[in-house]
């Protein structure tokens, strides 16, 4: 059985994931995009009509319907997964056909895992985390909600990755450590110590900046 579904975000990472889900042939019919940028409205993009806002979403779709939120930002991918669970919406899991996942790792709903990434024996991804393409998540490493690891950001084994913290393009982050929520690790830095929550580390060896 097929059933529909709505892309949440019409900027390039939506594109991203459309790719994702034609590539896994998953049981699903995109029928459109909303997105509250009102240049995007009544376009089309990556092949299919943008139909409105994401408040027209709530309300023009069933109780019940499937989106997949396509959204970069951390803030607001959470922000509007809040808002779309209490409009009582379902969402999915949308991983490449071309990732190698553990058969003992766990990924939740509403993340995205693009191609050519690795997870890691006993690793656990959150809900609405984003994985970009070429990543790598090392065994027993947790991944929290609405993070994310920008393309070719290498996870050691036994870290921890809190809520909505964001690793930049090729940045490490050595066995055992820890961000905290909402940290930040700047692209191409290699950590050897934990960030603490909501602050910004960068260099090699990263030094929390702000």
């Amino acid at each position: 059985m097929t059933e529909d579904l709505w892309i949440i975000g019409a900027g390039g990472h939506a594109g991203e994931v459309i790719d994702a889900i034609h590539a896994s042939n998953l049981p699903f019919l995109i029928r459109g995009l909303y997105d509250d940028n009102p240049a995007f409205h009544n376009q089309p993009i990556h092949g299919y009509q943008c139909l409105g806002s994401v408040d027209q979403f709530i309300h023009s779709t069933p109780k019940h319907s499937f989106f997949f939120l396509a959204i970069g930002n951390n803030t607001a991918r959470q922000n509007l997964a809040i808002r779309l669970i209490a409009a009582e919406k379902k969402t999915l899991t949308v991983i490449h056909p071309a990732v190698i996942v553990s058969p003992s790792a766990r990924v939740g709903s509403g993340t995205y895992v693009a191609p050519c990434s690795t997870i890691g024996s006993r690793a656990v991804v959150g809900e609405f985390a984003l994985v970009n393409v070429h990543a790598s998540i090392g065994h027993d490493s947790e991944i929290a909600s609405f993070s994310q690891l920008c393309p070719g950001v290498r996870v050691s084994g036994y870290c921890k990755v809190g809520q909505g913290a964001f690793l930049g393009s090729n940045a490490v982050l050595a066995p055992g450590k820890s961000m905290g929520p909402w940290s930040r690790l700047s692209g191409c830095s290699l950590a050897l110590n934990d960030i603490p929550e909501g602050r910004l580390a960068s260099g090699i060896p990263a030094t929390v900046i702000v």
